[in-house]
């Protein structure tokens, strides 16, 4: 394995990462802090679908459940390690919300992503060394002093 495939890209306090997608998942709009961090231009983006920054240590069921949440009409958050085009990655904090018209139909997501805690990472960063890549589970209970 490359290094680059270890090598992360930690975003600052101030970085806010913006996309919208259609509701079959395929990216409209990223601005330019998701290009550079993600290292797609928007031309290679666009009509492309959202997972395609998704890092194979992510379980493919926390998505599902994001899916499951959005798509009824709700928002989710939660941490997330995504991939860049180079193979590097990078953790986020996703925020994603369903965007309706005024009939109440979902016509778009918007995702903005941004800084991840360090006490959370760290912790998380400990549990994904206890499991193989994309068998993360679900949720994963922090105790409020660990």
């Amino acid at each position: 394995m490359s290094s680059r495939h270890t090598q992360e890209i930690t975003l600052t306090k101030e970085t806010i990462l913006l996309s919208t997608t259609d509701p079959s998942s395929r990216i409209t709009y990223a601005n330019e802090a998701f290009c550079d961090v993600s290292g797609f231009s928007t031309t290679e983006m666009y009509g492309q679908p959202n997972n395609l920054e998704r890092h194979n240590d992510m379980p493919k069921a926390a998505f599902a459940n994001m899916w499951d949440t959005i798509q009824g009409g709700n928002s989710w958050m939660g941490p997330v390690k995504n991939k860049s085009k180079d193979g590097r990655f990078y953790w986020v904090n996703a925020f994603v919300t369903p965007i309706k018209n005024e009939q109440g139909k979902i016509i778009e997501y918007q995702s903005v992503r941004t800084h991840l805690d360090a006490k959370l990472k760290s912790v998380l960063i400990a549990h994904t060394k206890k499991y193989k890549p994309g068998k993360l589970p679900t949720v994963i209970t922090i105790a409020p002093n660990g």
